[in-house]
């Protein structure tokens, strides 16, 4: 096939368009499959299989000239311990070993990798660590993961370090005036009570 045919065999194939599909310009997609494609520019569908390949290899070189997008590879607690609330329940409902394996290995990485001087942290990333003092969404979210896999095995160590991040969001976002919890970074001179604490609204803590 010579690069004429190759070009058409391609727009087709990616729905290119003088109009475009989007402020002018073509956004890549596939709509046809490859044997239509190939009915129509006279190949059969392998060589139409093997020019779209050859295409899609010339694109790459094209690209990686270009600078490539900012990679966003953050980790953060709160969405951490919403997966591992989902994997605990899971594991158990679905009676899954595999998925208690992982929701335990998830724990053990946020309490590891994104705890720091008895703080949560808010997110990680494999060259800082972990970063920022974490928002109170943070612990709650964390904490009902490691409840929701305490409540799947049993193993005491899961409450205990729930409870642990329980008594942190007391000690660092608590207002005893408010009676609420607030961005607070110390309450060293309120002594908790539970019989009278009442919590009426949440804000997230500031960094």
């Amino acid at each position: 096939m010579s690069w004429r045919s190759d070009a058409e065999a391609f727009r087709r194939y990616y729905g290119v368009t003088s109009a475009g599909n989007f402020e002018g310009k073509n956004i890549l997609h596939v709509q046809p499959e490859a044997a239509p494609v190939g009915a129509r520019t006279g190949a059969d569908e392998q060589t139409t299989a093997g020019t779209i390949a050859r295409g899609r290899r010339i694109l790459l070189e094209t690209r990686t000239q270009r600078a490539s997008p900012g990679l966003d590879d953050k980790v953060l607690a709160a969405w951490n311990g919403l997966m591992l609330a989902a994997f605990a329940e899971a594991g158990q409902v679905l009676a899954r070993s595999d998925y208690l394996e992982v929701a335990a290995r998830n724990a053990e990485f946020l309490l590891l990798e994104l705890s720091r001087d008895g703080r949560l942290m808010r997110s990680w990333t494999p060259a800082a660590g972990g970063r920022h003092n974490a928002y109170l969404e943070d612990y709650a979210c964390v904490a009902d993961g490691l409840l929701a896999l305490y409540r799947s095995t049993f193993d005491m160590r899961w409450l205990v370090e729930a409870r642990t991040l329980a008594d942190s969001v007391l000690a660092h976002f608590s207002d005893p005036l408010a009676v609420s919890l607030t961005p607070a970074t110390t309450m060293s001179d309120w002594s908790y009570d539970p019989n009278r604490f009442r919590i009426t609204r949440f804000r997230p803590a500031m960094r």
